[in-house]
């Protein structure tokens, strides 16, 4: 499998249209069908494109596929501020779960996590969790300004813990209603993180 990188939009005006469109085409064909059943062609008829003016832009499906899961679930997850890191990691948590109990979100990931093994879709998968973290960094890390926790917590196990779990509750064990999930979760990660 071979990964391209697609090239770079003019911002505004039809261009940023049509990419707007063929990128949410892209999202429906996969949340959808998956992988196995996810085709230019399929994407090309529900954005109303030709399928040569897919290819110019992206030039293989995984290349387009790449863009559309980034464009989806960059900035899925919001960074809120109530004044407390509990507070603020249950709140987004709770966002984190309503995105993968959707139709869509829980379509984007298993996708993300389901390609074949390759370099490409290593160096992707990477792209996507990183993806994922910018918003509980910055929240731990104003914990720790604020003297909530331990300045020396491992703020990378930290977030791992927090998506991981929530990813295997989802996905693995197919048990996605624990509607206190997000505040057992950190409350139980919090004892170990705190200042002592």
């Amino acid at each position: 499998m071979v990964w391209m990188t697609s090239t770079k939009p003019r911002t505004g005006g039809r261009s940023a249209r049509v990419v707007a469109s063929v990128l949410d085409a892209a999202v429906a064909v996969l949340a959808e069908g998956g992988w196995p059943n996810f085709s230019v062609g399929a994407v090309a008829e529900r954005a109303g494109v030709h399928e040569t003016s897919i290819y110019r832009r992206w030039r293989t499906k995984e290349a387009l596929i790449n863009d559309a899961i980034m464009a989806r679930t960059a900035g899925q997850l919001p960074i809120p501020d109530l004044g407390s890191v509990r507070a603020d990691l249950i709140e987004l948590l709770r966002a984190a779960l309503g995105f993968l109990r959707s139709p869509i979100g829980g379509a984007l990931v298993r996708m993300a996590v389901a390609l074949p093994p390759s370099p490409q879709a290593t160096d992707f998968k990477r792209a996507f969790w990183s993806n994922r973290f910018p918003a509980i960094l910055t929240v731990i890390e104003r914990g720790v300004e604020r003297g909530e926790l331990d300045p020396n917590v491992d703020r990378q196990l930290l977030m791992e813990m927090f998506i991981g779990l929530f990813h295997v509750r989802v996905f693995l064990m197919d048990n996605p209603h624990d509607e206190g999930l997000a505040e057992k979760v950190v409350d139980l990660a919090l004892r170990g993180a705190k200042v002592t």
